[in-house]
């Protein structure tokens, strides 16, 4: 790889281990939406400005909820309170929102949505739009991968030094994507073989082929606890790549 593109970019990476057990659900999944946690969200393109439906003094606030994919792409929004040109506007734009999965929280619910408010303003002559508390609403019981009274902490899980680090992938400095984001969890079998269980990326899969190439070549230590143990482990990922060029 050229490294006058490598010195261009920063990486950061998340780790959270958790011993393997069985899923564990409830017999009958509650239908109704609870707040379960922040959201985050990547490629937050803004909307128009509504010019003709804010003044100073009076900002509009609208209210999102949007159906998100397993992968964390926009599928449907829905839009409250907003007149019909306006929302087929603001929904145009939503779409091309990604919120990120929520796979480092070690859960997967029956169904699930983001809930957020949008408040477009004037103040001091600026046109201001503020997106406000993004968080996720899901119906049903948390599954778990994890043993409930297994530890969760990154200490659990001792790697072969040095580990391969991804690095910027060539396609996307030629096609111009500045920065990506891959999340995704990976099983290290009893044996230390590995297994990538999810992954997902934006903007591109570019980011994920360029993760998936990483993980495969890392190894568990010998003297890792999992491994000693005959142990199944999963691990959780985040990788962060920031052209800044």
């Amino acid at each position: 790889m050229n490294s006058s593109i490598a010195r261009l970019v920063r990486l950061s990476l998340v780790l959270i281990a958790f011993v393997c057990g069985d899923a564990s659900s409830a017999a009958e999944p509650d239908r109704e939406l609870t707040l379960r946690g922040p959201a985050q969200i990547y490629g937050l393109v803004i909307p128009d400005f509504p010019v003709d439906s804010v003044s100073p003094g009076k900002p509009l606030e609208i209210h999102i909820r949007l159906s998100v994919t397993e992968g964390g792409l926009v599928q449907d929004a829905s839009i409250e309170p907003t007149p019909e040109p306006l929302k087929q506007v603001i929904k145009r734009t939503l779409m091309k929102w990604f919120v990120l999965p929520d796979v480092c929280q070690n859960s997967k619910w029956t169904s699930a949505e983001v809930r957020a408010s949008m408040v477009f303003s004037i103040e001091e002559g600026r046109q201001l739009v503020t997106v406000k508390n993004p968080e996720w609403y899901a119906s049903g019981a948390t599954e778990r991968y994890a043993d409930p009274s297994a530890p969760t902490a990154t200490s659990t899980v001792a790697f072969k030094e040095p580990r391969d680090i991804a690095t910027y992938p060539r396609k996307a400095y030629l096609s111009r994507l500045n920065n990506g984001i891959v999340v995704g969890v990976i099983k290290f079998g009893p044996d230390g073989s590995k297994e990538i269980l999810s992954i997902y990326s934006w903007p591109s899969p570019i980011f994920a082929e360029e993760v998936r190439h990483t993980l495969l070549h890392w190894e568990l230590h010998p003297d890792d606890a999992n491994l000693k143990a005959q142990q199944a482990v999963l691990v959780c990922f985040k990788f962060s790549f920031e052209n800044s060029h």
